[in-house]
């Protein structure tokens, strides 16, 4: 995606990609994220990067709510802060009769360099943009898909008058 007319207009220059970066944190290199809102949905990548927790008995020191014990790294967590999970609201989660999102039940101890709401939009933006390094061309094949079926249905419709014709001679 680094020669991207979209990836060049933000400003991902191949300068500034991570291609060349050889001590990541805690050693781990972070998964492909643009190949789980395939899998998952962006909304699932959305929570996932919003959802960790310090857990200092990982390796990582970092857990995450919506893929526990992950070994993928907060590597967001100067921009967001330090988030703990919230004691009194796990053990209680059943008492609620309802399904409790992450918000719910991680506290931020220590804001990061961003405040929550840019780091809100932060978020959605890298998301955003993994998405579409998917897919890219998701939207032309769903403007050539309407013309397709537009196409088939013209094709039809001379079909069926094609076989009332045909069928009409053998009936007198």
């Amino acid at each position: 995606m680094r020669y991207d007319p979209i990836a060049i207009e933000a400003g991902i220059t191949y300068e500034k990609m991570p291609i060349n970066i050889t001590k990541w944190p805690n050693n781990v290199k972070p998964p492909d994220l643009s190949l789980e809102t395939e899998v998952h949905s962006p909304d699932w990548v959305y929570t996932y990067l919003h959802s960790f927790y310090v857990d200092k008995s990982t390796a990582t020191g970092f857990n995450n709510l919506i893929f526990p014990d992950t070994a993928m790294p907060d590597m967001l967590a100067s921009f967001q802060g330090t988030q703990t999970l919230a004691g009194d609201i796990i053990q209680s989660e059943g008492s609620y009769g309802h399904t409790l999102e992450w918000y719910d039940v991680v506290e931020l101890q220590q804001q990061g360099s961003k405040t929550p709401d840019e780091f809100d939009q932060m978020t959605l933006d890298i998301v955003n943009f993994l998405n579409y390094a998917a897919e890219p061309f998701a939207v032309k094949q769903e403007q050539l898909g309407w013309w397709v079926l537009g196409y088939l249905l013209i094709l039809l419709v001379l079909v069926v008058l094609m076989k009332r014709a045909y069928w009409k001679g053998e009936r007198a």
